[in-house]
């Protein structure tokens, strides 16, 4: 909708942005020597931390999110860093 509505608004569609516990089953996660890949081929971009996603990677229900576990920690350690910078 945003397109049609607004000029120079695009839809992306790279399959390593947007990374959600939604999207798993069409986002498979796979180890790669470079970190995690996307179906095998794309790198992650963005992850986005909902409280469900950020469950799902602490849990092991369902499976678990379990790759990007070092994801969340480098999420977690910078809110702490710029907490303590604001505070």
């Amino acid at each position: 909708m945003l397109p049609v509505r607004f000029s120079n608004v695009w839809v992306l569609c790279h399959m390593g942005c947007n990374v959600i516990v939604w999207n798993k089953r069409d986002c498979i996660r796979t180890p790669h020597i470079s970190g995690v890949r996307i179906c095998s081929e794309f790198p992650i971009v963005f992850i986005h931390f909902t409280n469900d996603t950020i469950e799902d990677i602490r849990a092991d229900k369902y499976g678990g999110d379990p790759l990007l576990k070092p994801y969340l920690s480098q999420y977690q350690e910078r809110i702490e860093y710029y907490k303590i910078l604001i505070e």
